[in-house]
């Protein structure tokens, strides 16, 4: 035997010296590679038990908002309070009602189910008694029907006695906690609102605040902030929009609605058919007679809201210098720090 044999016969034997034979009971089985599981979509949370409470409210306060958009005894004549209410209840469903997008459990304040009951009832009690004292001041007259004013009573009352009548049902389900949404951009939906319900309300006889072009322009702008406020409040898919191309939205919104509802009052007190009056104009449009919490609802909703925006807005934006001012100082305190401790290490 060669020497080149003998190097094959030993590398067999060695190969062969390190196969342990596993019997005939073992048995390799090749399975395929897994595939990988697509990710479960994130949506708005696992759903969580319907609260008796918060349905018990949200059904009276969505009865109220229809019994303030229906028949009512000054027969469309607007005041200052049901317009007011009429933006509270619209927020008050979209912040922590059945109207969220998802299931808040934040507790919702008696005190809007209770002006409703007590405006709606004063309403109906002042229309069956005949009682007219309230006219000139506040628009509150006695043509037409007092539909509106019996279902948002029906609504006020379901919407107080809505903890009491859930109280037991909800007493078997888990404790939740409740889930906050952006206290900024919701006060900013309260402030647009505000100013929608007040442009829609009659500023004249027959005349609503968007019937100016000014008006309608506003209405544009302030929808969009409202859409945005919404967006932001519950932080959706959209938010990029929100922050980056419809920033300016809310520096624009407000200003056309200060000057559209300056314009409204002063044709609430401008004299007619006087060219030397300055603004005389807005009369002729807006003249909507006397009381200025009646006629002059509009407007005063426009402008309050308004200016409750501009507050919120300069509000955030300083709240946001002092963040970053603080956020530059901590970076670099940690700078200093970091160079203080390679100094020592040398």
């Amino acid at each position: 035997m060669t020497d080149s044999d003998k190097k094959e016969t030993s590398k067999l034997d060695n190969s062969k010296a390190n196969v342990v034979p596993l019997g005939d009971a073992f048995e390799v089985i090749e399975e395929k590679p897994k595939k990988a599981k697509k990710p479960t979509p994130t949506g708005g949370g696992a759903p969580s038990p319907l609260r008796s409470v918060e349905s018990w409210v949200s059904l009276g306060l969505a009865l109220g908002l229809a019994g303030l958009l229906g028949g009512w005894a000054t027969n469309g004549v607007p005041n200052l309070i049901h317009g007011g209410l009429l933006a509270a209840l619209s927020w008050q469903l979209m912040r922590s009602g059945m109207a969220t997008v998802q299931a808040t459990h934040s507790k919702i304040s008696p005190i809007l189910p209770a002006l409703l009951l007590g405006y709606a009832g004063l309403r109906f009690v002042f229309f069956m008694t005949g009682n007219d004292s309230m006219d000139s001041l506040l628009g509150w007259g006695l043509e037409g029907d007092a539909t509106g004013s019996a279902i948002a009573m029906l609504g006020g009352l379901i919407a107080v006695a809505g903890p009491t009548l859930g109280k037991k049902a909800d007493a078997k389900l888990p404790k939740a906690e409740p889930i906050a949404v952006d206290a900024q951009f919701s006060q900013t939906l309260l402030a647009y609102l505000l100013i929608i319900v007040g442009l829609l309300m009659p500023w004249a006889p027959g005349t609503p605040g968007v019937h100016f072009w000014l008006g309608s322009l506003t209405l544009i702008f302030v929808l969009m902030g409202a859409w945005a406020s919404w967006v932001g409040m519950w932080k959706l898919w959209q938010m990029p929009i929100v922050t980056g191309k419809l920033g300016l939205v809310f520096f624009l919104a407000p200003i056309e609605a200060i000057l559209v509802a300056a314009f409204g009052l002063i044709g609430q007190s401008a004299p007619a058919g006087d060219p030397d009056v300055p603004f005389a104009w807005a009369h002729e449009i807006w003249g909507g007679g006397s009381g200025i919490l009646s006629w002059g609802g509009g407007p005063l909703l426009t402008l309050g809201g308004a200016c409750f925006a501009f507050y919120l807005l300069f509000h955030g934006a300083k709240a946001a210098v002092a963040l970053n001012k603080q956020r530059k100082e901590e970076e670099i305190a940690s700078r200093k720090a970091s160079r203080a401790a390679k100094k020592a290490a040398k």
